[in-house]
């Protein structure tokens, strides 16, 4: 009986993990004007796992994209042939995506 248990949790939070991607499907901007280096000045994610963004870098906007993984508490953007970036990431509802890692500290808002 308590495996039968166990396993109906497994599946109720193995569905609520794989619903997280979508919560950050969309487009999204700067939740300030002001751009920092290392900071996203847009962000695209897609169902299909994929994403496209513009950071700075070099004081240069630079375009990357590639696969995202998105958990709820952390992002991964894997462009091919270079190193994956994870970020802390927290998704608060109504629409603000707060990042922090690789050196960069931003909130995002959805458009």
């Amino acid at each position: 009986m308590w495996h039968r248990r166990i396993a109906a949790c497994m599946g109720l939070l193995l569905m609520g993990a794989a619903g997280c991607a979508s919560t950050v499907v969309g487009a999204w901007g700067p939740a300030t004007p002001d751009v920092a280096e290392g900071q996203f000045s847009s962000m695209q994610f897609r169902d299909d796992g994929s994403f496209s963004a513009v950071t700075v870098r070099g004081g240069e906007e630079a375009l990357l994209s590639g696969k995202y993984d998105f958990d709820g508490v952390s992002l991964t953007l894997k462009p091919p042939g270079k190193a994956e970036k994870r970020y802390r990431a927290t998704y608060i509802m109504g629409g603000e995506l707060q990042l922090n890692g690789d050196g960069v500290e931003q909130k995002l808002l959805k458009k």
